[in-house]
Order: structure tokens, then C-alpha cells, then sequence
């Protein structure tokens, strides 16, 4: 599952930041597998043999994505995503999909965004 940080289009969050947010929120650690900045530099966050933390009630069956942004400079909710951050994402997806079930749009449960999902086979 696709999600965004929450991050005003005018800030920065580095992966060790979001890492500090997630355990203030009670987690052991990232809740999602990879974290794309705002440059497409991809880093792996949790491991893949972990379950996710990151949408309750599917997190054994799926990968935590998450890209830096998704607020604009006001803090609304905003597709701010960079052409670098789509490009890796693309990229994360075309080189996961021969592992995962097919990728369907979907709106995501927690605030309401359209995303995509990305299922475990079983």
C-alpha cells in the first residue's frame, strides 16, 4: 500500500525522523517497508520478513510504501509527489510485482487517498 508522511511540500522528513515518529506512536520501529524521498532515493525502512504497521487489519498481506510529502505548503492534502519519487516508485513496484498479487487502485482506509495496493501471494 502507497501512502504519503504527511509532509508540507515546503519541509523535509528524513527516514531516521519518521522512524522517531512512528515508535512516539507506540510502533518498534518504521511501520513501512520502504520510504521515498522527495529526491527518489529509496530506503528500505522495515525489513519484508516483518509485517507492517501501516493499515490495520492488512498488514500481514502487504508492503508498506511511503513517499516524503503528500500535504502542500498550506498542510492540505495535495499529490505532491516529485517526478523522481514517481519514477522509483514505478520502479519499486515493476520489480516487486513478480512476488506480489496484481496491483489494484484502491482508496486508502486510514485517511481516505487514493493509492494503490500491493498484496503478498500466498
Amino acid at each position: 500500500m502507497v501512502h504519503c508522511s504527511a509532509t508540507r511540500e515546503d519541509c523535509t522528513l528524513s527516514p531516521e525522523a519518521l522512524d522517531v515518529m512512528h515508535r512516539r506512536r507506540g510502533f518498534n520501529g518504521t511501520g513501512y517497508h520502504y520510504y521515498i524521498r522527495k529526491d527518489g532515493t529509496l530506503y528500505l525502512t522495515r525489513s519484508l520478513e516483518r509485517i507492517g504497521a501501516h493499515a490495520k487489519g492488512f498488514n500481514a498481506h502487504s508492503i508498506g510504501i511511503c513517499y516524503e510529502g503528500g500535504l502542500d505548503c498550506r498542510g492540505r492534502p495535495a499529490d505532491t509527489r516529485t517526478p523522481a519519487q514517481r519514477a522509483t516508485l514505478r520502479q519499486l513496484v515493476e520489480l516487486r510485482s513478480g512476488n506480489l498479487w496484481p496491483i489494484w487502485s484502491c482508496v486508502s482506509l486510514a485517511a481516505g487517498y487514493a493509492g494503490i495496493a500491493i498484496f503478498h501471494r500466498t
